[in-house]
């Protein structure tokens, strides 16, 4: 299913939340210091987006990754970075990260950066997952792509529950309008226990998400 049949509490959960940065001066970076200028006190392995260049081509096969289910839930264990198309200038302080020949639109780079993986994206749009998730494994303790598995079911079962729970409403506000108290108790009794389930679902997908980061948190004024 693509997150365009959804239903609200799916669609929710496949927003991937990007952060606009500019380079915090004029001077060229090395790598190690355009990292842990770009990921400050974020304890997440850096996903770095280079905007693209016009090339309409470029930019469907990005777009195309950018609505892959797997890829937008897996993108909550990334600290996700947009940056503008001009990084890849010789003389931006971010081109030994971007620049060169075939400069990368998208770069994985581990928290301390000993791992880094480039050009994540074939010719077909798609992406190579074993990378996407080879680089989480350096900050993380539980695996990703088991994750991912599990929270791709959940969708599905928010979408079932947030059918039936519309469904629900249509049927209280009908008997409420017609007065029909006893199917009244009999429909509440029913969303009741879709409430319920819901609450189930929350609390395991509040486990799949919990993969364990290898690296503290570091809160402001710490």
């Amino acid at each position: 299913m693509t997150g365009l049949s959804r239903k609200d509490t799916a669609k929710s959960r496949l927003n991937i939340a990007w952060t606009d940065t500019i380079a915090d001066g004029e001077k060229q970076l090395d790598v190690k210091s355009i990292l842990q200028e770009l990921r400050g006190n974020d304890p997440r392995p850096l996903l770095v987006l280079r905007e693209s260049s016009g090339d309409k081509k470029l930019a469907r096969l990005l777009d195309r990754v950018f609505k892959n289910e797997k890829f937008q839930l897996v993108t909550q264990f990334y600290n996700c970075v947009k940056l503008s198309k001009d990084v890849a200038d010789q003389a931006h302080p971010y081109a030994k990260l971007f620049g060169g020949k075939n400069s990368p639109h998208i770069v994985l780079a581990s928290w301390d950066g000993t791992k880094i993986k480039k050009r994540l994206v074939t010719s077909k749009g798609k992406l190579d997952w074993k990378d996407v998730v080879g680089v989480l494994k350096v900050d993380y303790k539980k695996s990703a792509d088991k994750a991912v598995k599990e929270l791709s079911k959940l969708l599905n079962t928010f979408d079932t529950l947030d059918a039936a729970r519309l469904n629900l409403r249509a049927q209280i506000t009908r008997a409420e309008a017609k007065g029909q108290t006893g199917k009244l108790k009999g429909l509440k009794a029913k969303m009741a226990k879709v409430d319920k389930a819901f609450e189930a679902a929350f609390t395991k997908e509040q486990k799949a998400k919990d993969l364990g980061l290898r690296r503290a948190i570091v809160k402001a004024g710490d």
